[in-house]
């Protein structure tokens, strides 16, 4: 499953119009729109779907795989040590 299905799939799971999952979300309905249709998820897109929704960061953003975030910084698995 991409991560712009994986959005649609959560979103249909609560049962949850495009407004109501943008206000839950902090994103526009039409953003939502455009992700569900394809829109590659940013950072920022995928912080909020994440925090929102309590899944990981990964399903949203498959970039962060590998990633420590630690204060606001991102950093690879490798620089961590």
């Amino acid at each position: 499953m991409t991560p712009n299905e994986t959005v649609r799939a959560i979103r249909m799971e609560r049962g949850e119009t495009l407004r109501q999952f943008g206000v839950v979300v902090g994103l526009d309905h039409t953003v939502l729109s455009r992700i569900e249709n394809g829109l590659r998820i940013s950072a920022d897109m995928a912080i909020k779907l994440a925090r929102a929704t309590g899944h990981p960061l990964v399903e949203f953003y498959p970039e962060a795989a590998g990633l420590v975030v630690e204060a606001g910084r991102a950093r690879t698995l490798r620089d961590a040590g």
